[in-house]
């Protein structure tokens, strides 16, 4: 996991180590309006997102010094912070490795997952919104991943007990069970797993030519010998 980074903007180099929730927060609100500057081809508002987004990775930079840099500095300085603050080893999270299938809802605004984030928290664990952006963000994932399954869980507890949830089939004449949909993060997070592990024959013309040397541990099963 990588902690720091240094990046160099009009000859003066800077370091930056890895933000906690509430700038990683804001950094995902400066990603949000960059992706939706580039739909509307906003050069402009492009430019703006893009050094909203180191500033807020490294706040020591200065608005003036991005104004002058070279437009490579620049680039190269988002990419160091973007790497910095990915979430580590962010393919254990289902939630984050599917995307979501719902629609975006009407009141939705640039932003708004900020607070959505900081509400669940607090709700769930009654913490104020300094101790939640003092999380680190791979923590607040887990923890808020754990909060929509259980509420998830308890939504099906409750349409078990409803009628709607046994409807009538005209052909066996009788009421069968219908379970609530599941989001499909909570349905395929298992199966993605399985894929990643699962053993593929592949052709012997795109196998390693010479003898091949694991490290020590990671040997795959069929080589292990008793």
């Amino acid at each position: 996991m990588i902690e720091s980074r240094k990046f160099a903007l009009d000859g003066r180099v800077y370091s930056a180590t890895r933000v906690r929730l509430g700038q990683f927060l804001l950094l995902q609100e400066a990603r949000e309006s960059l992706f939706y500057a580039a739909v509307r081809w906003d050069t402009g508002a492009m430019a703006d997102a893009i050094f909203a987004f180191i500033r807020c990775a490294c706040p020591e930079v200065e608005a003036a010094v991005l104004e002058i840099a070279s437009w490579s500095d620049v680039m190269a300085a988002f990419y160091a912070m973007d790497e910095l603050n990915d979430i580590p080893d962010s393919d254990r999270f289902s939630m984050l490795s599917i995307p979501s299938q719902g629609k975006t809802p009407a009141w939705s605004y640039i932003g708004r997952v900020r607070y959505l984030w900081l509400h669940m928290l607090a709700s769930a664990y009654g913490w104020t919104k300094a101790s939640i952006e003092a999380l680190w963000p791979e923590d607040a994932v887990a923890l808020i991943q754990e909060i929509i399954a259980e509420e998830q869980i308890d939504r099906e507890f409750l349409h078990s007990l409803s009628e709607i949830a046994y409807p009538y089939d005209q052909a066996t004449k009788k009421s069968r069970y219908e379970p609530l949909k599941r989001p499909a993060w909570m349905v395929m997070g298992g199966q993605m797993e399985k894929a990643r592990t699962r053993a593929t024959r592949i052709h012997k013309v795109m196998l390693p030519k010479g003898k091949v040397v694991y490290p020590k541990g990671q040997e795959p099963d069929w080589l292990v010998q008793d």
